[in-house]
């Protein structure tokens, strides 16, 4: 504590103009701690950075695909083998595809046949997914099985 109070009195005697005080040791002793001490603060500051963006937890991704109404149980299971086949980008934790199940629940999402979800350790494995040439060849592909446009929900699981 009273080298930070020193510090603090040399750091008032160099603003309030004191020429004298550069040549001295406990300046330059002054000067390399607040050089570290900057350093540090960026550090600290990536840190926090990198912190924000790899939150504890899994970013849940979850994608509802309106299907076409003539498509046969066939075409439904190469869809679903499609989707299944995105396991094999890495940074997707635990992909599941399912199909709707009626429950007789007037509030369920019946207009959307199929949905998948996965989740992502981080919003740049999120992109990298996004980006990824399997799904971008299933977004070309999907659209032949499709009656609209998907629908996608996302949120962090804790």
């Amino acid at each position: 504590m009273l080298k930070y109070l020193s510090y603090c009195c040399l750091l008032l005697l160099i603003l309030s103009g004191c020429t004298d005080i550069k040549n001295t040791p406990e300046y330059q002793t002054l000067r390399t701690d607040l050089i570290k001490a900057e350093g540090d603060l960026d550090q600290a500051l990536a840190t926090i950075k990198r912190l924000k963006t790899n939150r504890k937890g899994l970013l849940i991704h979850t994608v509802y695909f309106k299907l076409q109404p003539q498509l046969t149980e066939e075409q439904k299971a190469q869809l679903t083998s499609e989707l299944k086949d995105l396991k094999k980008i890495e940074v997707i934790k635990g992909l599941r595809v399912g199909a709707f199940q009626d429950l007789g629940d007037a509030r369920a999402m019946a207009d959307y046949g199929m949905v998948m979800d996965m989740g992502f350790k981080s919003e740049a494995d999120y992109q990298t997914y996004q980006a990824h040439p399997l799904h971008q060849a299933l977004k070309k592909n999907v659209g032949q099985y499709l009656a609209g446009p998907p629908v996608t929900y996302d949120y962090w699981m804790q």
